[in-house]
């Protein structure tokens, strides 16, 4: 590009010079004459400087290697810790954080990934304690949720969930509270089709195997599939619908199925071993299709039948391959919360011993048999 400055030719005298620009060097040269006045003369800018300017160092910044800017950049964020982020922003919006509770939650992230014990893990473990930082939030705010749900929402595994999260607690020293099998009920079972009377059977279910210990040491989500399984089946006890088995309630209602039929067998047994206090129920249950039908009754008195247990079990049910005594975690008497199985000749005082009960129970079945 020829541009003219006005100066005067050395050679012929004429104010007819420009400025005409070759690559990076720029010549004078006259228009008239052809003489070069200047040649040669290289620009170099003051904002082109590489030594004192922005513009040089980030063009000299940018041809260093990734690992050298990395650990001498400080304002270079690790791979490492902006995957942990990103899972926590993700997952903030499936699950409906507020503000305060992704912040909250990135905040112990950042406090998590500082800890010496967390310094080698892998791009995809960060990933996971991030899950885990969102799970430990949800759970001190009293969120229905379990470790099952979380590791899905962020794609995580579910058994290096388990064990960063028990790394989490300890490492920055978290107490959890005890969260009830009762409170995740809902929440588990929210996306499913099933009608309000099944989810009301289901919890009252769920109450029951609490009281004989069948939730302790057993997967939540679990107990709750096998419990709407057997509420579900008590509301449909006709001929067609008694071929509905295990996984196809759990494929039609979106549910995992897991360890549930061995879970089923376990309450089944329990709900059998109850039954034989009930005097009007001659022929004994031995699967949820039997057992079906008595389910109501076996729900309506259930005070009075872990209070006063059958002759056959006169202290215990076993529960697995385990004994659990039949008492009462919440130590009331056997007539409070639910209905006293009151039969002819007996009157209708509440009884405060329940071995009179047992008594009348017995000779009930007696005269029905």
């Amino acid at each position: 590009m020829m541009t003219s400055n006005g100066k005067t030719c050395l050679n012929c005298g004429e104010s007819s010079t420009v400025s005409d620009s070759y690559g990076a060097q720029e010549h004078r040269v006259c228009t008239l004459c052809g003489f070069v006045a200047e040649e040669g003369s290289f620009r170099c800018d003051a904002e082109q400087s590489l030594g004192s300017s922005s513009w040089g160092e980030q063009h000299y910044s940018e041809g260093l290697p990734q690992a050298f800017r990395q650990r001498n950049d400080q304002h270079a964020v690790p791979q490492g810790k902006r995957e942990g982020t990103r899972c926590i922003r993700v997952g903030a919006a499936k699950l409906g954080f507020s503000s305060s509770m992704t912040e909250e939650a990135l905040s112990m992230f950042t406090k998590a990934y500082n800890h010496p014990d967390f310094h080698q893990l892998q791009i995809s473990s960060k990933w996971c304690l991030a899950s885990c930082v969102m799970y430990v939030v949800c759970r001190q705010l009293e969120w229905p949720v379990t470790m099952d749900h979380i590791s899905k929402v962020c794609h995580c595994n579910l058994i290096e969930f388990g064990r960063l999260y028990k790394r989490l607690l300890h490492n920055l020293n978290i107490q959890m509270k005890c969260q009830g099998i009762e409170q995740l009920v809902e929440s588990h079972l929210s996306k499913t089709s099933l009608k309000d009377s099944v989810m009301n059977k289901t919890l009252q279910l769920i109450a029951l195997c609490k009281e004989t210990w069948l939730t302790c040491g057993r997967k939540y989500s679990t107990v709750i599939n096998a419990g709407a399984y057997i509420a579900w089946k008590s509301l449909h006890c006709s001929a067609q619908d008694r071929s509905g088995t295990y996984r196809v309630f759990c494929r039609t209602n979106g549910l995992p199925p897991g360890n549930g039929s061995a879970c089923i067998r376990e309450i089944v047994k329990v709900l059998a071993k109850l039954t034989k206090g009930i005097p009007w129920i001659v022929t004994p249950a031995v699967d949820v299709n039997s057992l079906a039908p008595h389910l109501d009754d076996i729900l309506k008195y259930q005070k009075t039948l872990l209070a006063c247990p059958s002759e056959e079990e006169p202290d215990s049910v076993l529960s697995g391959n385990k004994e659990v005594p039949l008492t009462l975690q919440d130590n009331t008497s056997c007539d409070t919360d639910n209905e006293i199985l009151v039969l002819a000749p007996l009157n209708t005082k509440r009884s405060s011993d329940c071995q009179s009960d047992t008594t009348a129970l017995k000779k009930a079945r007696q005269e029905l048999l």
